[in-house]
């Protein structure tokens, strides 16, 4: 093999995984101890979407007017969710599932739901990607400063 070649293919893996496992900024002030579940929802059945949606609805007003932005977005891993922004002091988690793909549909209902609201630091409704779970649970949650 082509020294050079595997030279680039090793770096380029390298920089890879440093992207893939690295903190980024926008959370890395959220301790664990700042880190609430008192508003999360568990989701079980499909059939209770609509019930689902009020009660995560009924969290995020309860929790908006308390801070001076917020931002939604979705998570396998909460304690080490960073996305690069701005700096965060707080975590809510709202809704708990082992289905990805209905924390993926929650993050898009609400970043819809939420895009125009002046506290939003959300900029566009889109995911920032597929989230990958460290114990096969999924999270909606916002995060507040």
């Amino acid at each position: 093999m082509n020294p050079f070649l595997f030279i680039t293919v090793t770096i380029g893996i390298g920089v890879l995984f440093e992207k893939l496992f690295q903190k980024e900024e926008e959370l890395s002030e959220i301790k664990p101890e700042n880190i609430f579940e008192d508003f999360k929802v568990k989701y079980f059945k499909k059939s209770h979407v609509g019930a689902t949606k009020t009660q995560i609805t009924k969290s995020i007003e309860k929790i908006i007017p308390e801070y001076k932005s917020f931002k939604i977005g979705k998570t396998g891993n909460p304690t080490t969710r960073n996305a690069g922004h701005k700096t965060y002091t707080s975590m809510f988690l709202l809704c708990d599932s082992k289905d990805s793909d209905f924390i993926s549909e929650l993050e898009n209902y609400y970043n819809s739901k939420y895009i125009s609201h002046s506290k939003n630091d959300n900029k566009k409704v889109g995911s920032a990607g597929k989230s990958v779970s460290i114990n096969g649970h999924y999270y909606l949650y916002i995060v507040v400063r």
